[in-house]
């Protein structure tokens, strides 16, 4: 399956990006049809000046209800280059127990409808796609 990421928040712990700070991502994630499904957070730990080790907690609702948490791990370097490996970790819910692969790809789609905009009335546009594949996981069915 598919979750199209939108970063809407950025924190950055160390704006010269030292070993051992982090840079903190908040995105909104949407499905392929441009409905939104929840949230995602990333913490990025600064190795050097060419890598990061960053782990993602991406919560997932239905009818506005989380029904299921996935947890991600990927090492950023300099050699990724608009697409990023990443391991799934677990996940809850709906998702116990997840295993599984993913890659990032760094691209731009005109979702949420209306992204975009000017001044206050800017609306972030979706910026990176994600590919996930579950081998394993337990469908409890919520």
């Amino acid at each position: 399956f598919n979750l199209l990421i939108s970063v809407v928040n950025i924190i950055d712990t160390d704006v010269n990006q030292a070993p051992g700070s982090n840079v903190i991502l908040e995105s909104t994630v949407y499905a392929p049809s441009g409905k939104t499904i929840g949230r995602g957070f990333v913490t990025c730990t600064i190795v050097d000046s060419t890598i990061a080790q960053c782990h993602y907690a991406v919560s997932l609702k239905k009818d506005g209800v989380l029904v299921a948490e996935l947890h991600f791990q990927a090492k950023l370097s300099s050699q990724n280059k608009g697409y990023i490996p990443i391991s799934v970790t677990g996940g809850t819910g709906m998702f116990s127990g997840a295993k599984g692969s993913a890659y990032e790809v760094q691209q731009t789609i005109n979702i949420p409808a209306g992204c975009g905009g000017e001044g206050a009335q800017v609306t972030q546009c979706v910026n990176s796609v994600w590919y996930v594949t579950l081998y394993e996981y337990y469908d409890h069915g919520y």
